[in-house]
Order: C-alpha cells, then sequence, then structure tokens
C-alpha cells in the first residue's frame, strides 16, 4: 500500500518478515531514491541455474532458497520449508 498524505507519505507492508523485506527492497527503496531526486537504483540480479529438476506445471512459485557457486557459475536450491521435500 502507499498513500500520499498532507506532508508525508505513507508505505503499508505486509506482515510476514520475509514479505516485508522482499516488499521494501522491490518498492519502497526505489520510490524512496525517486521522492528524494536521486535515481532509482537498479535491482542487483544474478544468473543461476535452478539445482532441482523442475516442478509440473507452469505455476511460479517463490521459495526462500540458497545460492552455492560451482566455480564461477550459481546454482539454487530450495531450502526445506513448509512441507518442500
Amino acid at each position: 500500500m502507499f498513500a500520499a498524505l498532507p506532508r508525508r507519505f505513507v508505505f503499508g507492508l505486509p506482515g510476514n518478515p520475509v514479505s516485508t523485506m522482499v516488499t521494501f527492497l522491490l518498492f519502497v527503496v526505489p520510490a524512496l531514491d525517486l521522492l528524494s531526486g536521486a535515481p532509482a537504483r537498479p535491482l542487483p540480479l544474478l544468473e543461476a541455474k535452478l539445482g532441482i529438476p523442475e516442478g509440473k506445471g507452469r505455476m511460479t512459485h517463490f521459495l526462500p532458497a540458497r545460492v552455492e557457486w560451482r566455480g564461477e557459475s550459481a546454482e539454487v536450491r530450495p531450502l526445506r520449508w513448509q512441507g518442500l521435500r
């Protein structure tokens, strides 16, 4: 949520700590940059291979994961979390 009130801006973030961090980095930091007159910082991107076989179907999942380096390349493996095998 974002609101512009007289003399202030308000950001509403989710209650889950990980969701709060992700939402803050994706939306609030760039908004604060732009509101302060600075250019928005680019998001750091990393190209990595998925370290497990892809699941069935086309549904997108956002899971906590660990990045492991294999020499010069990165590999991402999901962490065990809420029933994930």
